[in-house]
């Protein structure tokens, strides 16, 4: 990425991280209630399954039927550990999502704040040589006529870097 594009991408990222900060709170509890939501209709469905199941039990005399009945008893258990165990996989596969995002922006982050430091270091080294050449300037001007005045010096002047 150019400079330019790698400052407007940074400046994209900025802004979006400052936007979501401000509505992440109100996000994290709708998804955190929908989430709930979900796993509650689900275990209900599963209890209904379950009490239905019992009915079907109490009512039926023979063997065969009722190892059909347990058979589907079992079922529905290994049913509720299933859905428990991809609402947790669900949950992690959206946190490792998330932090492929924010690996990226950091990686856009670290490119512009690398981009700034060598703009920095250039301009400092630009600045110490013309501080140089200045003073050499001066020097060469005190050589040839010792009365003159100094004129402009850093030795004046603070610098900031």
């Amino acid at each position: 990425m150019s400079e330019k594009d790698l400052e407007s991408a940074f400046s994209q990222i900025s802004l979006a991280f400052c936007c979501d900060q401000y509505t992440l709170k109100q996000r994290l509890q709708a998804e955190e209630h929908a989430r709930n939501m979900a796993e509650e209709n689900i275990q209900l469905e599963l209890t209904r399954g379950r009490e239905t199941l019992e009915t079907l039990k109490g009512l039926c005399l023979d063997s065969k039927r009722s190892q059909i009945l347990q058979k589907l008893e079992l079922s529905l258990d290994i049913l509720g550990g299933t859905v428990e165990r991809i609402s947790n996989t669900a949950e992690v596969l959206g946190a490792v999502h998330q932090e492929a995002r924010v690996s990226r922006a950091v990686e856009l982050m670290v490119a512009h704040v690398e981009n700034l430091r060598r703009r920095h270091d250039r301009n400092a080294a630009e600045m110490e040589e013309t501080k140089k050449m200045i003073q050499q300037q001066n020097s060469c001007r005190n050589l040839i006529d010792p009365r003159a005045s100094p004129g402009f010096s850093f030795t004046s002047v603070r610098l900031f870097v």
